[in-house]
């Protein structure tokens, strides 16, 4: 090893590259396996060299040394011997032992490093192979069955550190391509195209050259030859930072602050998903606390430092701050805006998303129009499988589909997971071709290709909230480059009075895609409700307004055709809540007018014909979120549909002209808002859907809530007629009776559902009894048992009357992270409080009387553990349930702990897609494991 006094270095040969030549031959003696031939020194080879002169054979030596190429685990002084022959005292043949002893001594020859070359020659080996070990690890992933694609991130964008001769560079790291690195110094933008050769090594393109990279991880850091010159780089390792590999919490140090420590010493304990783990010193010294004992740590985190017994092992490493002003990039000048885009699409970041766009304006419009349409296709291409589907399908399915190629899997996953870039690309490219087609004349473009019709009609198509924007734009395309773009819309003031109907709310014109229709959302407001303002958070959920005018004729051919006019003005209203500002909790709210009346139908018939059709399209008004449907026929009917929550929904009913022109607010309206945000329904709305489903197979549904009795809230009673959303509990329950033509008879059901509107759901005491008594109640009466699932588990409170009140004891007021040492309460607050309250002692300190807090004990029942002991009770029941009576689960969101418990204790569950059963969060587990593991809940449950 040159580097360390030509040391002996140990270990196998992987390569020899030496070709001999008429004037330079050679031997190596390694075996074919790469070890050392056994009779060899340290001498494993010889080179001669020959010429007309001492001078030409040097030549020949040098020539030939610098095409030598060895690779292995040991080192070997070639490039030392380059710089060797070139000395001034070599060339004149003045060299004898002693000036080779004398050069050593006195470190005068060294192989000539260029710090930056060799600094990005080392961060694009250690990316490549990042990325290359991602990818394995992923195809291994993808193989066992595991369907997460979380480490697809890694794949295109990370950070890398690299030290050299004390200075540490920090660099970030993106693929613009598959073989296209990204890094950022400090600012500084560097591109390098890199290309892994058959013999591992890299052939890469920066610094204004193409270079050769080999590099091979060592214990003591990355050894890395980049055109011949090896350079080691080293790894950091400082032993007096004592870190965490876990994550979790401290229980206590097992040292005190000051102690000297043998290596190998434990020094403090930390508890991980109820485990406690000592971890030990890896040196020797005084320890020093740099957490205190209960603080929530991740891995990485600093517990403690040492003052090492031996100093010389701590490494100083400045960090770099500077750039390479000298080096150039590797820049493809036949790389087009096209291929950038394409790169783009593919999940690679190939630079900001506005100017790739405006790149691709082309003089020729006509050519932009193919490019957009390629571009259009390629989005698809991957959006298409995603679009309404939880991501675990589509990963399986893309796993079943390359068994035999899993790289092509995840190039498909690289893509979605930049989503958010992607769906910028393609707005922008669609605003693009709207600029063109609505201004056709000017730009001289041709009629739109199929292709591009075909893209913008399957965009327009997309399902869901992420898609929502480059749905509405590519309608948009599309109706202007057919010329069909409806005419501005304007409400007939004798058909809808617009100030009645949005009474109170600031509005949004939205886009329908239809001139029969009108829509606005509407947000909650004291000003004038013609004033536009953006819709904010919190307070009253937003509500679409959708304003249809149907023609007469759609009564003409019956409940079909009546069907059919329902469907576009729901086509309409579907389009309209694709626009982003329109929040997934917000409700609908649709006015239909057929101002031609019922034209030659009978009026019974029509309105019977209308109320079918209605029941028919209930599926898509529970979906959209219409939450009130006031329709006008003429001026033979004025009808509104059934509230959600009644067994009467969705059928019409008469209503007065007035109620008819005016905006019906339903006080459950914010209620309805919580249980969508938390990917449910609100509970009471069940009883409708029940009722319509049964109803829609010809039969009937009737339900009657179940309450308290009178005898000391033991029974459960029926209350007829009862109003929905009368619970003041997370827990509710209903007597149902249903018919069917199969079952003229009837059947009874006690239905049992979680009100995630109370307290995200969670279970009380209260609701506790209340589940477990509804249970009994059923299984008394031999009745089957419907339980509706979406909650957070067992309740755990706070005591809120205490919490402006208890104060912290420090270690160190100046700073918290020492930790404290008790909480406690004045002597004032704590005497005003209940007895009993809280438990603990009092202290002097500093002439000041303290309440010490040993434990808050609080003054109202149902916020402790007492809630852990009714969990216990209720799964017992439902395990009692399950032996005397058929008990369903019907897991409608997320049901976590105790919830999860219930619903696998019952006979059957119907789980929705997106409706997990989980015991904890994937955020949780993703902290304790110290790494993005999971990246939903349905990976989990």
């Amino acid at each position: 090893n040159p580097d360390e006094g030509f040391k002996p270095t140990s270990g196998s040969i992987e390569r020899v590259k030496f070709q001999s030549t008429r004037n330079v031959w050679g031997y190596f003696s390694v075996g074919a396996n790469g070890g050392i031939h056994e009779f060899a020194d340290s001498q494993f080879g010889h080179i001669f060299a020959s010429g007309a002169t001492r001078e030409i054979a040097r030549r020949h030596l040098v020539l030939a040394l610098k095409s030598v190429e060895i690779r292995g685990k040991i080192r070997n002084p070639v490039e030392y011997l380059v710089e060797l022959l070139e000395t001034d005292a070599f060339k004149a043949n003045e060299i004898h032992t002693g000036w080779l002893d004398g050069i050593l001594r006195e470190k005068s020859i060294a192989v000539p490093m260029n710090t930056p070359i060799l600094v990005l020659a080392a961060v694009l080996f250690r990316s490549h192979t990042f990325v290359k070990e991602k990818h394995a690890e992923l195809v291994a992933a993808l193989a066992k069955g595991q369907l997460s694609t979380v480490l697809v991130k890694d794949l295109t964008g990370f950070k890398q550190t690299i030290t050299y001769e004390g200075l540490k560079y920090d660099f970030n790291v993106s693929k613009a391509g598959p073989e296209v690195f990204v890094v950022d110094l400090n600012g500084q933008i560097l591109l390098a195209k890199v290309r892994e050769q058959p013999d591992g090594s890299l052939l890469s393109s920066f610094g204004g050259a193409t270079r050769k990279i080999h590099g091979m991880e060592e214990p003591l850091g990355l050894r890395v030859i980049c055109d011949g010159v090896t350079c080691l780089m080293p790894t950091i390792f400082d032993p007096s930072e004592l870190r965490t590999d876990v994550t979790g919490k401290i229980v206590r140090f097992l040292q005190d602050d000051g102690t000297h420590l043998e290596a190998g010493t434990p020094y403090v304990e930390v508890e991980a998903m109820k485990m406690i783990m000592a971890l030990k010193t890896g040196e020797a010294g005084a320890i020093a606390h740099a957490r205190a004992p209960g603080s929530i740590i991740s891995a990485g985190d600093l517990l403690a430092s040492l003052t090492l017994s031996d100093p010389s092992k701590v490494a100083k490493i400045e960090p770099f701050e500077g750039t390479f002003s000298e080096v150039l990039n590797a820049v493809d000048e036949d790389e087009t805006a096209r291929d950038k885009c394409e790169a783009a699409l593919d999940g690679y970041a190939a630079g900001p998303v506005d100017g790739l766009v405006k790149e691709l304006s082309d003089d020729n419009v006509n050519v932009l129009v193919d490019d957009a349409s390629a571009l259009l296709l390629r989005y698809l291409a991957v959006e298409a499988r995603y679009a309404g589907r939880p991501m675990d399908a589509v990963v399986r399915e893309l796993v079943e589909a390359n068994k035999d190629d899993l790289g092509a899997a995840i190039t498909v996953a690289v893509a979605h997971g930049r989503l958010a870039d992607r769906t910028k690309l393609v707005n922008g490219v669609l605003q693009e071709l709207l600029r063109i087609y609505s201004n056709r004349r000017a730009s001289g473009v041709e009629p739109a290709p199929m292709v591009l019709v075909s893209a913008l009609a399957q965009l327009a198509a997309l399902p869901g909230d992420a898609y929502g924007e480059v749905a509405l734009l590519a309608l948009r395309v599309s109706l202007v480059a057919a010329e069909e773009a409806p005419t501005p819309r304007t409400l007939d003031a004798r058909l809808f009075n617009k100030a009645e109907l949005t009474r109170g709310y600031a509005l949004i014109e939205l886009e329908t895609g239809s001139a029969a229709a009108t829509a606005f959302l509407g947000n909650k407001s004291d000003a004038s409700p013609s004033k536009l303002t953006k819709p904010g958070r919190g307070g009253e959920p937003p509500v679409v307004f959708l304003f249809f005018t149907a023609a007469t004729e759609a009564f003409q051919g019956g409940a079909k055709t009546i069907q059919a006019a329902l469907e576009n003005v729901l086509e309409a209203l579907a389009l309209a809540r694709r626009d982003a500002k329109v929040p997934m909790t917000s409700s609908s709210a649709v006015t239909l007018r057929f101002p031609g009346g019922f034209g030659h139908v009978d009026p019974d018939f029509g309105t019977a014909a209308l109320g079918d059709a209605t029941v028919a399209v209930a599926s898509r008004l529970a979906a959209l979120r219409v939450d009130a449907l006031t329709i006008r026929v003429g001026a033979a009917a004025d009808l509104a549909m059934a509230s959600p929550a009644s067994t009467k929904w969705p059928k019409l009913a008469p209503v007065s002209k007035e109620a008819a022109d005016a905006f019906r607010y339903d006080p459950l309206t914010p209620r309805r808002a919580t249980a969508r945000r938390a990917g449910s329904t609100f509970c009471y709305d069940f009883v409708g859907l029940f009722a319509c489903h049964v109803g829609a197979a010809g039969g009937t549904f009737e339900a009657e809530e179940l309450v308290w009795g009178d005898d000391a809230e033991t029974t459960l009673a029926r209350a007829p007629g009862r109003a929905p959303g009368g619970n003041g509990i997370g827990m509710v329950a209903w007597h149902c009776t249903m018919t069917t033509p199969e079952y003229p008879s009837g059947r009874e059901i006690v239905l049992v559902a979680n009100d995630v509107t109370f307290q995200s759901g969670s279970f009380g005491v209260e609701e506790d009894e209340f589940y477990a008594t509804a249970s009994k109640y059923a299984r008394s009466r031999g009745l089957p048992r419907v339980y509706v699932a979406c909650n957070s588990g067992a309740r755990i409170g706070l005591v809120e009357e205490l919490k402006p009140k208890f104060k912290v004891a420090w270690v160190d007021e100046k700073n918290p992270q020492q930790g404290y040492e008790y909480l406690y309460l004045t002597a004032a607050d704590y005497e005003a409080l209940p007895a009993g309250a809280v438990q603990g002692a009092y202290r002097e300190v500093g002439g000041e009387k303290r309440f010490a807090l040993d434990a808050v004990v609080g003054t109202k029942h149902g916020i402790g553990v007492e809630n852990l002991r009714g969990s216990g009770t209720i799964a017992g029941e439902t395990s009692r349930a399950y032996a005397d009576a058929f008990t369903l689960s019907y897991v409608t969101g997320r049901s976590v702990g105790i919830g999860a418990y219930l619903n696998r204790l019952t006979s059957r569950v119907i789980q929705m897609r997106q409706g997990p059963l989980i015991l904890t969060g994937y955020q949780a587990l993703n902290k304790l494991l110290g790494r993005e593991v999971y990246t939903s809940q349905d990976q989990l449950g």
